[in-house]
């Protein structure tokens, strides 16, 4: 039997805050069209007879690819904002 210990790196990504009256902006970043439910929440991924929906609550961040949201309280608590600007790639030698 092998044993291996591995680590990952950190690694970065993009969300977006659903506020209720930003739909086109969404739309305009995402290439895409979105629904608004009639409470108010973003769906993605909406599907006939909501198999498959991610509802996306007002003011709750998500990203396209998790098909998922946080809170702002999760976001919070979970998530370290990256700095801005573009990525550095450093060499570390041992």
């Amino acid at each position: 039997m092998t044993i291996k210990r591995f680590t990952a790196r950190p690694s970065s990504f993009v969300m977006s805050q659903w506020t209720g009256d930003n739909l086109e902006q969404l739309e305009k970043h995402y290439d895409t069209k979105f629904q608004v439910n009639l409470d108010g929440s973003l769906c993605l991924f909406c599907q006939p007879f909501n198999q498959g929906d991610v509802s996306v609550p007002v003011g709750h961040w998500f990203a396209p690819q998790f098909m998922g949201s946080l809170s702002p309280e999760e976001v919070a608590e979970q998530l370290q904002e990256a700095p801005e600007g573009p990525f550095k790639l450093q060499l570390v030698q041992d």
